[in-house]
């Protein structure tokens, strides 16, 4: 009886332990790419897991996640009518129209090539607090969270070399919610590749 007991447990722990291999197996951090998705768009995998499909305007180029809407930008400052700013995009989850977006958390990315200075916004914001700096998609970041207009925010600020990015996360949108740890949104800032226009 004794001998049974010990083969069970045995077994109960080597299962666990092939089990556990399993996972952390499956849990890599290996980026995969594979051609599928409609109208010829691949599905991208990021470090995160996200699985969503590419966006690029031309000098962003990032990923959107299942179940959120990219939105082009238009350029305030073109003399030409509707003219897109490709510095400028807007990531949001769950908004089908550029209205949604109001009510829904998001991301809204802006970039600044070489040659142009970037101001921090930080001044214009409520209850502001750091977060600790850290490192992806080739960019230096840091950062804070702060509050404006009944919105909760996380700003993000990154440096590479001549290039600057900032990256406002909409935190919480009336009774939506959302925090810079989210698979989708570190996915998207994984995911974040620039290329500065041509001069």
């Amino acid at each position: 009886m004794i001998k049974k007991n010990r083969v069970k447990k045995g077994l109960v722990l080597a299962l666990i332990m092939v089990s556990s291999a399993f996972c952390l197996t499956a849990c890599g951090k290996d980026k995969k790419t594979s051609g599928s998705g409609s109208g010829g768009e691949n599905t991208v995998t990021t470090e995160a897991k996200s699985v969503g499909t590419p966006k690029d305007t031309g000098i962003i180029k990032v990923l959107v996640p299942d179940g959120w809407k990219a939105f082009d930008v238009k350029d305030m400052w073109a003399e030409e009518e509707n003219a897109l700013d490709p510095k400028q995009l807007q990531i949001y989850k769950g908004a089908e129209t550029e209205t949604d977006m109001f009510g829904k958390c998001g991301m809204n990315i802006n970039y600044y090539p070489p040659g142009t200075t970037f101001v921090s916004a930080r001044s214009f914001y409520d209850d502001v607090k750091d977060i600790d700096s850290f490192e992806k998609a080739g960019y230096s970041w840091s950062g804070y969270t702060c509050s404006s207009a009944g919105y909760e925010y996380t700003i993000l600020e990154g440096n590479k070399g001549e290039e600057d990015l900032q990256v406002s996360i909409i935190t919480k949108a009336g009774d939506n919610t959302m925090s810079i740890d989210d698979e989708d949104v570190q996915s998207i800032l994984d995911s974040i590749e620039t290329t500065p226009p041509a001069k």
